[in-house]
């Protein structure tokens, strides 16, 4: 994708639409510099590229930066009523800054209603009921994201946290293989170079690297990242996560499920993994087997 968008900027460097689309290769590989350098030829070309402010409002949602985001989506909506994508990000963006039911629920209607192929607006909706309890709700459209795109590994991970809490534990473990799968195969995606520049940079000072897998994530793709590296150890937070969410309650662990299968923590969840991280690292660098 990049080489071939590359080639189009060649034959006609006023292309802002391709500057919008290489920044978003650049995104997705976790090179947010090069990303945000490329969304701004794009509006340098064109000042009123709704395009190129919705790639830059999802750009800063990845950082971290919800009330940028937010603004940048905005006014893609503001230049272009008919973007859904724009709607579908701004309703991601809502619901990682917790406001209100209706105004969440809102936006990522209106992108379907605008676009009923978007099947991430879908899995935004579904995610949302599924955190509000709604249950039979959430089951239909995440799994109208996973007909739509049956690689939507996040409608999947989603699919199979809402089984778990409906105690249907065959549907979830077949929903929590196929998320893995995905995931597994996708595992070229935007934290491996940072993964790597890491490890470099320890190796070099003699440093042992942890590397952790998200909480109910599986942690073969960060194995198979390094899988010919040594001195290095591995944090697996699934088993310790799906033991304490099944005696505790999801909520008691996380406040949301924005990655559809897990969410920002509570407290307890940040004081559950922390402890965890200790008692690894205590067991495999110091030897000791409990956290005193």
């Amino acid at each position: 994708a990049e080489a071939m968008l590359k080639e189009a900027l060649r034959l006609n460097p006023k292309n802002d639409n391709a500057y919008v689309e290489l920044a978003g290769c650049y995104r997705e590989r976790g090179e947010y510099v090069r990303a945000e350098a490329f969304v701004q030829k794009a509006l340098e070309i064109d000042a009123q590229n709704d395009l190129a402010y919705t790639e830059l409002g999802w750009l800063y949602h990845e950082l971290g930066r919800l009330e940028q985001a937010e603004t940048f989506v905005q006014k893609a909506i503001e230049l272009n009523p008919e973007n859904d994508w724009a709607y579908a990000v701004w309703g991601w963006i809502l619901y990682e800054r917790q406001r209100p039911f209706d105004i969440i629920e809102s936006a990522f209607r209106k992108a379907i209603a605008l676009n009923p192929l978007n099947d991430s607006a879908y899995c935004g909706l579904g995610s949302f009921y599924s955190e509000q309890g709604d249950f039979a709700r959430a089951e239909d459209i995440l799994k109208q994201a996973v007909v739509l795109n049956p690689r939507n590994e996040r409608a999947c991970g989603a699919l199979s946290a809402l089984y778990a809490e409906l105690k249907k534990p065959a549907l979830a473990k077949q929903y929590a293989q196929k998320a893995d799968r995905l995931r597994l195969e996708d595992s070229k995606g935007a934290f491996i170079h940072n993964y790597r520049a890491f490890k470099q940079i320890l190796d070099k000072r003699g440093i042992p690297m942890i590397c952790m897998q998200y909480p109910l994530r599986d942690i073969t793709p960060l194995k198979k990242i390094f899988k010919n590296d040594k001195n290095i150890i591995f944090i697996d937070n699934r088993a310790v996560f799906e033991k304490i969410i099944a005696s505790e309650g999801f909520k008691e662990i996380f406040r949301d499920k924005f990655a559809g299968d897990f969410g920002h923590c509570t407290e307890k969840g940040n004081r559950f993994l922390a402890e965890h991280i200790a008692r690894v690292i205590l067991k495999e660098i110091f030897g000791k087997k409990r956290i005193y």
